[in-house]
């Protein structure tokens, strides 16, 4: 019996396979045709590993005819292989029907073995948009001998970009991942892994102490606080938020330039990013307004010691540090939040403005006026997580 189909076919190729089972070791002549006309008569002596694996001899029974002139398409439909054994009987072959179907094989997944996790520090992560206070937040607890750290991170969010990369990959890769293949046996975990043992090290070896402290202020860093605190399960998180439209006339004064529009989707991608990823981090959190932090210096300082379990002298020199040098600040406070009218931008400006930012401005209960919340005895300046 003649088993075989032909699977492919295009303008400058056919493509099939055909074997006869009493006799596997013999290597079939077919006839490929099209219209009743012949295109030319193959011997199906090619190698493939799926036909081996169904049991077809030494699977060397794949064939590949290249046309020598363009198959007008109007004939690709015509076309018919027909298989000569070895005792001169004739068969048809199927036509756009896959070969043999490979038998299922488990293939062994490889799990990346170095370490992973560091529960022996206490990072601290201060997140939020630029000009959000977090450079006060830092700068007050670099003041103590207990953190190591810089002023400005910039190197733990490329952790961010990795993990964009090995997803494109993957997706990619697709079509390779249910075969015999070095890919499929590497689970995109094995990378991710790989990824987070990278820059466990790399903070072990920048800070020697238990406690140290993180500042990278973008979106990056805020998506990827999940994944710090699996690298780290007792990382602690600060999120310095602050309304829009302060905030992006204090990056206006700092950044000059850099246009409106990249101020706005800036600010709005992290406070976005923080309402995507803050439930994740329950019980490790805080929230504070920059408002509060500028407003009420002692009361913050003290809310952020009590949440980082800081003693009572490191308490106060937070606070006293928050109450005196105020680092870094390039705007009023709450008392006096700028209005409409205070900001001098034209309508489109305005525009642009709420059609960036208008649904973060909802999300954390801003007002667009004077009143800094919407809601006058509204009032979300501290917030554990």
């Amino acid at each position: 019996m003649i088993q075989g189909f032909l699977e492919a076919a295009d303008q400058f190729q056919v493509r099939g396979w055909a074997c006869e089972t009493e006799h596997p070791e013999a290597c079939l002549k077919v006839e490929i045709s099209s219209n009743g006309a012949s295109l030319g008569i193959v011997i199906a002596n090619l190698y493939r590993e799926d036909l081996e694996r169904a049991g077809l001899g030494r699977g060397n029974h794949g064939f590949i005819l290249n046309l020598e002139k363009r198959l007008p398409d109007a004939d690709l439909s015509q076309i018919s292989a027909i298989a000569m054994g070895t005792a001169g009987q004739k068969q048809e072959l199927s036509i756009a029907t896959p070969g043999p179907k490979q038998p299922e094989v488990s293939q062994p997944k490889l799990t990346f073995r170095g370490n992973t996790v560091d529960s022996s520090k206490v990072p601290v992560f201060v997140l939020g948009a630029a000009r959000s206070g977090t450079s006060a937040v830092v700068q007050a607890l670099l003041r103590l001998t207990r953190f190591g750290g810089e002023q400005e991170g910039h190197a733990l969010d490329l952790l961010a970009h990795f993990s964009v990369a090995v997803g494109k990959f993957y997706a990619r890769k697709a079509d390779e991942l249910d075969r015999h293949t070095m890919v499929a046996r590497l689970p995109r975990k094995y990378f991710d892994d790989a990824i987070d043992h990278i820059f466990r090290d790399l903070a072990a070896e920048c800070y020697e102490q238990m406690y140290w402290v993180e500042k990278t202020p973008n979106s990056d860093s805020i998506h990827l606080a999940p994944r710090f605190r699996r690298i780290w399960p007792n990382a602690k998180f600060i999120f310095m938020k602050r309304r829009g439209i302060e905030n992006i006339l204090s990056r206006q004064i700092k950044f000059p330039g850099i246009s409106f529009k990249t101020h706005c989707i800036e600010w709005a991608s992290a406070m976005a990013a923080w309402c995507s990823v803050r439930q994740r981090l329950s019980g490790a959190a805080i929230e504070v307004d920059q408002s509060y932090l500028a407003e009420h210096p002692n009361a913050a300082g003290t809310q952020l010691g009590q949440f980082l379990g800081l003693d009572q002298q490191e308490i106060d020199r937070v606070s006293q540090f928050l109450s005196s040098e105020r680092p870094q600040r390039t705007a009023a406070s709450r008392a006096t939040a700028v209005s409409t009218a205070d900001v001098g931008w034209d309508a489109a400006t305005w525009n642009a403005f709420e059609d960036i930012c208008g649904e973060s401005m909802h999300a954390f209960h801003y007002g667009f006026g004077r009143d800094y919340f919407e809601s006058a005895p509204f009032n979300e300046s501290v917030k554990l997580i």
